[in-house]
């Protein structure tokens, strides 16, 4: 990928995009975090996460090309996400699996949020959750119970770690592997939310 400078980064972006949520909300509304910046709930406002960043375009071929979006944590480095082809391919999934594919993946993501309240895990990536989802076959949604699907996603996604499917799994934009060494979690996390959701179900 190929950079040009443009004398503004995003670094500095941030800090001109907080200081004018301050300038609007006030500064006990306002809290700058490594990736975004968190703006709470007033009387006449809803909750948001602003992030800062700028665009980049992926060329695969001459005729091929993805833009995607560059976002610059506080702590260092660069995270490149795809949010039009998550859009394109989570809504494209859902259609081919009858709307089932973003109720299991909100299933699964209220389970984990429950299980941390509860003090049975800590916090697990959500987009790492929705991905694993994501790679899951179409045919293991299809119960008209959400659980059921929920139950045969960690079925599959368990077996795939246990015999080192997983390698080529990917995000839902199709442009990233989900496992590697680039992305902030790893299979281990994974694999220790399925092995305690199923024990914390009770269905192992």
């Amino acid at each position: 990928m190929v950079s040009v400078d443009l004398g503004y980064d995003v670094a500095q972006l941030k800090s001109d995009v907080y200081d004018a949520l301050v300038t609007a909300f006030g500064i006990t509304a306002v809290t700058r975090k490594n990736k975004c910046i968190e703006v709470r709930e007033l009387a006449t406002t809803l909750p948001a996460d602003v992030v800062p960043c700028r665009t980049t375009r992926r060329y695969d071929s001459k005729a091929v090309s993805n833009e995607g979006i560059v976002i610059r944590p506080d702590n260092g480095g660069e995270i490149v996400n795809w949010p039009k082809q998550d859009l394109k391919n989570g809504t494209d999934k859902n259609t081919n699996t009858s709307t089932r594919f973003k109720r299991a993946v909100r299933g699964v993501k209220a389970l984990s949020n429950e299980m941390v309240e509860a003090g049975a895990i800590t916090e697990v990536p959500s987009f790492m959750l929705e991905c694993g989802v994501y790679n899951v076959p179409n045919s293991e949604f299809s119960s008209t119970s959400n659980y059921s699907n929920c139950l045969s996603v960690f079925r599959v996604m368990s077996s795939a770690i246990a015999s080192e499917e997983y390698e080529d799994w990917v995000e839902v934009n199709e442009l990233k592997y989900l496992f590697r060494s680039s992305q902030s979690w790893s299979v281990n996390d994974l694999s220790k939310f399925l092995i305690a959701a199923v024990d914390y179900l009770g269905v192992g």
